[in-house]
């Protein structure tokens, strides 16, 4: 079974998702992950500088809140 920072690297790098939501379904389309798992290792690789993800315009308090949010943009990769 592929690693899932592996799998998540891979969606940002080839399906370029819109926003969070995005990410977690294709990502969930791949892996049986959980959202909690999904969510700690986005933290995980955004930590270690391998993936940044944009604010939403409005606020946010939950990652269940993130998800949602319409405000969310790309997700991109920084280079190695």
């Amino acid at each position: 079974m592929k690693l899932l920072d592996e799998v998540i690297l891979k969606i940002v790098q080839t399906r370029q998702p819109k926003n969070v939501r995005e990410l977690v379904q294709l990502v969930q389309e791949q892996v049986d992950a959980s959202l909690d798992d999904i969510e700690s290792e986005v933290k995980d690789l955004q930590q270690k500088g391998l993936l940044i993800l944009e604010e939403p315009t409005t606020p946010v308090h939950r990652f269940s809140d993130f998800l949602s949010s319409e405000g969310v943009s790309g997700s991109g990769l920084l280079s190695a």
